[in-house]
């Protein structure tokens, strides 16, 4: 992604220690710019209509409105903005409701660095 413009993220987590480590973790991919943080779920539909980031990185427990409704109301509000659900919940039908309301990829909190990363250059590129 050299020369272009960096992909601009919001962060969405009731636990600002997990939106502190997300925001260290992706300090070492220039490519990535964390452009706002949310700490529930209305605040994050807020964010997103605001900021219109490229892509969203969400909690699927949030307070206020859970994940599944953000990425519902995400999907309506900022069609063109890719969510990325990242959840410790890791049960098939859980990643199929998130899919099915939309999000563009799902993360297991109990992945590597690695697996993020990836998770959003795919959501990204298509």
């Amino acid at each position: 992604m050299e020369g272009e413009m960096s992909v601009r993220l919001l962060l969405a987590d009731d636990h600002g220690v997990v939106r502190e480590g997300i925001c260290s973790m992706l300090s070492d991919y220039p490519e990535f710019l964390v452009v706002a943080e949310a700490g529930d779920g209305p605040q994050a539909v807020e964010l997103a209509r605001q900021m219109q980031p490229d892509v969203v990185i969400l909690d699927l427990m949030l307070p206020g409105l859970d994940g599944l409704q953000v990425v519902r109301m995400l999907r309506q509000v900022q069609p063109d903005t890719k969510v990325v659900v990242l959840s410790a919940r890791t049960e098939l039908e859980v990643v199929e409701q998130v899919m099915i309301a939309g999000a563009h990829g799902y993360v297991s909190k109990l992945r590597c660095t690695e697996d993020m990363i990836n998770a959003l250059h795919a959501v990204v590129e298509g």
